[in-house]
């Protein structure tokens, strides 16, 4: 990112705020928003972060999950297991 993503922050939807004020994901969001909330994917995984997987592990299961992004760099899939999806999908499922 070329530039400080913070002050854009509070024009954000509110439950894409709260997603990234909880450092989870969620479908809809943008590249930009995926960083503030959980940091840059995994480069060793990934590749280029301008393709449309991006990967990341769970830091609490060392499980990997990956974000698929759509032609617009917005979260259209968040592929993991169930008990990743818990721990990082915004708002949590239910058990």
């Amino acid at each position: 990112m070329k530039e400080d993503p913070r002050p854009r922050f509070a024009a954000y939807p509110p439950e894409v705020q709260a997603a990234i004020v909880a450092g989870k994901v969620m479908r809809g969001m943008t590249r930009e928003q995926v960083v503030m909330s959980i940091g840059l994917p995994r480069t060793d995984l990934t590749g280029d972060v301008a393709g449309r997987r991006w990967v990341y592990t769970a830091k609490t299961v060392s499980d990997d999950f990956d974000l698929d992004f759509d032609d617009a760099g917005v979260v259209r899939e968040i592929n993991a297991s169930s008990r990743v999806k818990r721990l990082v999908v915004y708002p949590p499922e239910p058990r």
